[in-house]
């Protein structure tokens, strides 16, 4: 099946949970009172499976593969995704996506802490240096839109300004980002009236499980953590323009559209210089021809802050640094970071005021 699309000219495959592949036959048994990805994940054989894959058939093609990989260490992701090539490209790790609550605790008003997201970024940037690739991303098809889980989307203002700092402060690390379609327009989550509403089958049994049988919430809260952290949310249809069901289609779609297409859409970004669709694409052009960025290695400053996330790259004599402001508020840093001649290379705002950092600041410093 693989060399059939191979021979067509693809360019690669995305490899679904990927990582269980392989089970522990002798810890799986119906009574078993361990369960989950403890038991399903990372077995006995899974390298000697994936290594024959890549053999019998990747090796013989110019191709890219990346492995959806729940419940993978660090350790596990370079032996999966290692520089001598062998098994695949990289891996889809899911700690990040993890790190408001994740699936036991998604119900909830949870927010995530900034430190945690850092020490997440740190160690896979640490660990993987010059071992195995990574994988950057923020949101997929299973989660809710970036803008408004790690965001700030209470005013059009915060939102451009923080969806621009949330793809400058991971997509200059070292690895590849998947950029999930919407994102780079900042589209964001939707408001469900109700659960009619709803089309996600982990959302709807959920609301049933919560609310009618357990009694844990009320349908209110239910639905309001369904409106932070549904899957849906990464579902609704695609926004091309204003017209109706956003230019995505004349029929009637199968889940309702965001209701903000009017004005957030691609059309209208398209022709926006200012626009986050703009900011992304000057973003990409530069990812692509930065060696820093490619090979740098990693230093991070402020680790203990939960408003800022600074770091440095640096490669052949080369520097950059990554400046992000996760809060409404203007706040401070050491001015004395980098060098005086330091250029700006991007930024979410049209100047530079060194030691401060304005409301969902993000600024890329060349020296």
């Amino acid at each position: 099946m693989k060399n059939w699309w191979l021979d067509k000219g693809i360019d690669g495959f995305r490899m679904d949970v990927i990582n269980l592949i392989s089970k522990d036959q002798d810890n799986i048994y119906q009574d078993s009172p361990i369960k989950g990805h403890s038991v399903s994940a990372n077995g006995p054989r899974v390298h000697e499976y994936i290594r024959e894959l890549t053999d019998n058939v990747f090796s013989k093609y110019d191709v890219m593969t990346v492995g959806e990989a729940p419940a993978v260490t660090t350790k596990e992701a370079i032996q999966y995704a290692s520089n001598d090539g062998k098994e695949m490209s990289m891996v889809f790790q899911f700690e990040l996506m993890d790190v408001d609550g994740g699936e036991k605790q998604k119900w909830s008003d949870e927010r995530f802490k900034l430190t945690d997201v850092k020490a997440i970024l740190r160690k896979w940037q640490i660990d993987m240096h010059g071992r195995a690739w990574n994988s950057l991303f923020w949101n997929n098809h299973d989660q809710p839109r970036v803008v408004s889980r790690f965001g700030d989307t209470s005013s059009k203002e915060t939102w451009e300004k923080s969806a621009k700092m949330l793809a400058t402060a991971q997509y200059f690390l070292q690895g590849t980002p998947y950029i999930y379609q919407g994102e780079e327009l900042g589209m964001t989550n939707v408001e469900f009236k109700n659960i009619g509403e709803l089309r996600d089958i982990e959302s709807i049994n959920s609301y049933h499980q919560y609310v009618e049988v357990e009694k844990m919430f009320t349908p209110e809260e239910m639905l309001r953590f369904i409106n932070k952290s549904s899957r849906d949310h990464a579902r609704t249809p695609m926004q091309w323009n204003d017209l109706e069901n956003a230019g995505f289609s004349d029929a009637e779609p199968w889940i309702k559209v965001n209701q903000n297409y009017k004005w957030l859409n691609a059309q209208a970004q398209i022709t926006d210089e200012n626009s986050i669709f703009n900011y992304y694409k000057k973003m990409i052009s530069i990812l692509k021809e930065n060696e820093v960025v490619q090979f740098g290695d990693y230093q991070e400053y402020y680790e203990d802050s939960n408003e800022v996330y600074v770091y440095k790259r640096e490669y052949d004599g080369k520097k950059l640094f990554v400046l992000s402001n996760f809060t409404a508020k203007e706040v401070t840093y050491d001015k004395t970071l980098f060098e005086a001649e330091a250029k700006v290379l991007l930024g979410n705002y049209n100047d530079l005021i060194r030691g401060k950092l304005r409301a969902y600041e993000a600024v890329v410093l060349v020296v």
